[in-house]
Order: C-alpha cells, then structure tokens, then sequence
C-alpha cells in the first residue's frame, strides 16, 4: 500500500499528543514557524515544521540533519531542541521559543545603520557561538541577520541550522548550492566539499558589512551577479561608505572579507580579538572626553596643592593670573574683594594686607618714627602660608604678582608695592599702642 501524501500542519494540531499548534509566528519557503504549548510541562515552545510540497528525499534529509546537529549542542547561544517527529507525513521539531527579534527588526529600528557600539555585543555573543559550533566539527553554512536571535535582555542566539554540516560531510549534491547568495563565502559558491570555520567568518563579516553600512556588500545586483561579485569584485571600504568609521574598523573588515580562506581571520577567537579592539575605537573626528580629574585642595591666597605622585606642584587658581598673563585693567574689578578700594598709580594711600593705610608722607615730613630716617627702602613680596599641611609644600614667591582677599577669593594686584621697612616696624609698634589703648577701655 502506497504512503498517504504529506499534509501541511494549521493551527490546532496537538503533535505527538504533547505539544498542541496555537498561532503561526513565521514562515519560509521550506516551512512555517508556530507558537505552541507543551501540555506535559505547560510551557511555551517553537514548532518548526516543513512545508508538505517540500517533503521530497533531499529535503527530508537536511531537516533529519538540522535535528541531528540542535540534538547535539548544549550551549546558551544556540538554540535548544526539545523534540521532533513527523506528523501526516511531514517531519517537525520543537524547540525553545525565542522572545525578542532577530538582527533584522533590529537594524530597522535602529534606522537602517547600527554604531560599532551597538554591533559590537552582537558581534561578541555571535562569534562565541560559532567557536563553540567549529570547535565540535560543525559549521552554520547559512548565517545572516534573520538567523541572529536578539533577546529581551540582549541574548544573541544563532538558530536555522538546515545547512548545518560537518567539514567532510556528503550532505550537498554535486551542482547544488545550498545557502543565501548574499551572504556566501566563495569557496561555498564553487561548491568545495570541505569547507572550515572561515566559511562562517566570511558570512559574519558581510552581515557586519551590512549593518555599519547600512547597504549590502554588492548592492543593486542579482543573485547570479552577487555570487560572481563574491568571487571576484574588489570589497568595497567601509569606512570610506561611512566616514565617521576609523580606518581600523575598514582595515578588518577587509581581512574578514578576503576572497581567499587563507588570507581571513583563521578562527572566531582571532576574529573576536580583533574587532573587540576596532569596533571600541571613537568615531572619526570625534575626541574622547578625558576623565575629570580630582578637586585641588584650596589654599589661601589664591594657590591650590594638586597632588601629582610622590611630589606636591602648585598652580594657580582660577581668576588668578600667572607670572607670564598680561595684568588685568583696574576698570575690570569683578575678582576685586568686597570693600577694597581699587589701587591705582595717581592714589595717596595705599592698602596692606591687614587692611591698614600705609603710612604716607604728609606735608612732606616723613610719618616714620623718630630715629629711623635715613634707612634705605627695598622690596618685598609676601607670599602665603597655609598652617597645618599634612604634607611640607615649597611656594616660590611670583615676582610679579602677590594676592589680595580673605576667605579664599582672590584678586590680582597689577604693581608690586614698595614698604619701606622702617614704616613696618613703625606701623607695627603703633598697632601695638593701639591694641594697649584699647583694651583699657574696655577693661
């Protein structure tokens, strides 16, 4: 008695008596995806099924293949198989549902163009996955952006592995290629039997073309002329496509494309190393912004502490002019503190540090005290010095420039103020009376 002929699976079968069809998610042209419950452990699976038209021998045998190999990997970016069988004649298999979208949703919401950024985990968690796949002796043959799984939390899982094979295997007819024209390695399209890992790096590194680019390889062109393109055209630089892309980045992408396996990244892991590293280069034209460097200690008198290994070295602070900076006009007094009058060439009196008018000459007889005449003034700079350092700091005093202010403001003073000595010693000897007079009063 003759088989019944194959008849399509709809919505509502319950194969095997476990897993019962409950919406179709996708479709292609070897067969359609369902959405199913597993009634023995109530939980959402996938339902991967062929289409009956296309239940002939050969393909039977790459569906039977596809099982064979998901039965034999056990590793997170691959994608589980839980069951298969067949059903009115057409072969099926269940395996883990994939929530999320695959690189091709993806890459339109993002605009048609993804960032080195964007790419590079996808790039990372892909080639992972195919070391895995290469190191237990099998290859993808069919890797594109519909085959790239992205998760809700960012999961890439490879899955569609019908033209999943060995290196050695017969599984290909002679004169029959089996794969994605865009996508294909050329010694896949010259129909070599024994094909490597550097297949599948071929195919990633035209999907990664695709997406920095935004564009195919071989654009506006046929299968026909995309599978010659492949063996033949020189590849196109990307960073010349997109030019905010380092050069690094086109460099690569040329070693991942070679027309020759011997001339390409020799196996995942050499691949991953190298495009860890181009894909985290800044885009052209664009500077990384340096780290903040740490808060200064504040001194008093305009100067900060900035630590710097073993030594301490001392800068200027904001709003204080250095040694060599043009002294600032006296008709600009925002960094002048409060309630200091402005000193200017023409001024009768002048203002020290403690707040106190020099000493100045009236109707020209000197205000020094009597035996001090004569001496002879000379120039000093007074430099600022914070108590209490945990660690010695040596100021070298600034020839041209000394500070005014309190409570740490700062100001510039344009001038080096000329103090006599003896008008020190007289000021001082005076303040002292004061304080004496002073402090009887009040007693």
């Amino acid at each position: 008695m003759p088989d019944a002929k194959p008849q399509d699976l709809t919505v509502g079968d319950v194969l095997n008596h476990t897993y019962r069809l409950d919406q179709q998610i996708g479709e292609g042209g070897m067969g359609r995806v369902f959405q199913a419950t597993d009634l023995k452990l109530e939980r959402k699976v996938a339902v991967k099924a062929l289409h009956a038209a296309n239940a002939d021998v050969e393909t039977i045998r790459r569906f039977d293949r596809e099982t064979q190999v998901m039965g034999q990997l056990d590793h997170p970016g691959v994608v589980t198989l839980f069951a298969f069988g067949r059903t009115r004649g057409v072969p099926w298999l269940a395996m883990r549902l994939l929530e999320g979208r695959d690189l091709w949703e993806l890459l339109a919401e993002a605009g048609g163009r993804m960032t080195p950024a964007q790419l590079l985990p996808i790039v990372r968690q892909t080639l992972t996955a195919l070391g895995y796949l290469h190191g237990r002796g099998l290859l993808h043959r069919d890797l594109k952006p519909s085959n790239i799984h992205i998760g809700k939390t960012g999961r890439v899982t490879l899955c569609d592995f019908g033209l999943a094979r060995g290196h050695k295997s017969s599984l290909t007819r002679t004169g029959v290629i089996w794969g994605t024209p865009e996508y294909m390695a050329p010694e896949q399209i010259l129909g070599e039997r024994e094909l490597d890992g550097r297949t599948d790096l071929y195919s990633l590194a035209v999907v990664m073309f695709r997406v920095l680019a935004g564009q195919p390889l071989f654009p506006d062109a046929t299968d026909q002329d995309v599978l010659r393109a492949h063996l033949s055209r020189p590849r196109p630089d990307v960073a010349r496509v997109v030019p905010t892309l380092s050069p690094m980045i086109g460099a690569a992408m040329q070693k991942g494309l070679a027309i020759h396996p011997e001339d390409r990244f020799q196996s995942a892991e050499e691949m991953l190393a190298a495009f860890e590293m181009v894909l985290s280069l800044p885009p052209v034209g664009v500077k990384p912004v340096p780290s903040p460097a740490p808060s200064p200690v504040r001194r008093s008198g305009g100067t900060r502490v900035v630590p710097h290994h073993r030594e301490a070295s001392v800068e200027t602070a904001p709003g204080v002019a250095s040694p060599d900076t043009k002294p600032q006009e006296d008709s600009e007094p925002s960094t002048r503190p409060h309630g200091f009058p402005a000193l200017d060439d023409d001024s009768s009196a002048r203002t020290r540090r403690d707040g106190f008018e020099q000493l100045t000459v009236v109707g020209g007889v000197s205000t020094r005290p009597e035996g001090f005449e004569g001496l002879e003034s000379r120039e000093t700079t007074v430099t600022p010095v914070e108590e209490n350092h945990t660690q010695p700091v040596r100021l070298e005093p600034e020839p041209a420039q000394t500070m005014l202010g309190s409570g740490g403001d700062t100001a510039p003073v344009n001038k080096k103020v000329a103090v006599p000595v003896p008008l020190m010693v007289g000021g001082a000897v005076l303040l002292f009376l004061l304080g004496l007079v002073v402090a009887k009063v009040l007693g």
